[in-house]
């Protein structure tokens, strides 16, 4: 059935997913995953709107977390073309298809080509997520700080659209992102240079349990 679930209660414990949830998260990127995407849009053009049974996703929130499938105009933005609102449409858990991608950030290589970046699109369209707190009290740069590994540009597009968020303190632990990167083993210096430069004062704040971002690192 390509139409799936309408809206499922929140209590529901069905893990349906429409076969246009699949393919978001499938391992096909390039012409072979873009010819699939269009042809389930194609027959049911709904599908896109449509949140699973497992944490609410929308096809959106699967594909723009999935590192296969970060070139925006072959993928990403074929669902947005379908559905523009999906991007300030929360999962169960309170994320936007930006937390998503904060947090399955893969770096690609753009070669300079930012109409190519999920995340600086979606930072685009609606940059109001950059200001979206969602259940676990995170930011989307609260995720980049977890999880991404340098700062580059899609880095630099989600703290440009809200920079207060490099003193917000997130999570059970009231880290701010400075703390987060450092606890982090992916980061490199470049990321933690930049946090640095940006809000000297956190490398001095201690998070719930007293610790410096030094401690952490």
């Amino acid at each position: 059935d390509l139409r799936g679930p309408q809206a499922l209660p929140e209590h529901s414990t069905s893990t349906h997913q429409t076969a246009l949830h699949l393919a978001a998260s499938s391992n096909a990127g390039g012409e072979p995953g873009k010819t699939v995407i269009y042809t389930l849009l194609s027959l049911h053009r709904e599908a896109a709107q449509l949140q699973d049974g497992i944490d609410g996703s929308l096809p959106l929130h699967r594909m723009v977390e999935n590192p296969r499938k970060q070139d925006w105009p072959n993928h990403a933005q074929i669902l947005h073309h379908f559905y523009p609102r999906a991007v300030q449409i929360p999962d169960r858990s309170g994320k936007l298809p930006l937390h998503r991608a904060a947090a399955g950030i893969a770096h690609e290589d753009h070669e300079g080509d930012q109409e190519r970046s999920v995340i600086i699109q979606l930072v685009r369209v609606f940059p109001q997520a950059a200001a979206h707190w969602d259940d676990d009290r995170c930011l989307p740069l609260h995720y980049l700080a977890l999880n991404a590994t340098v700062w580059d540009d899609d880095v630099e597009a989600v703290y440009n659209a809200h920079r207060n968020t490099i003193q917000a303190r997130a999570g059970p632990k009231n880290r701010q992102p400075i703390h987060m990167a450092a606890a982090s083993v992916k980061s490199q210096a470049s990321l933690v240079r930049r946090l640095v430069q940006l809000h000297p004062r956190g490398a001095s704040l201690t998070d719930r349990d007293g610790k410096l971002p030094l401690h952490l690192a």
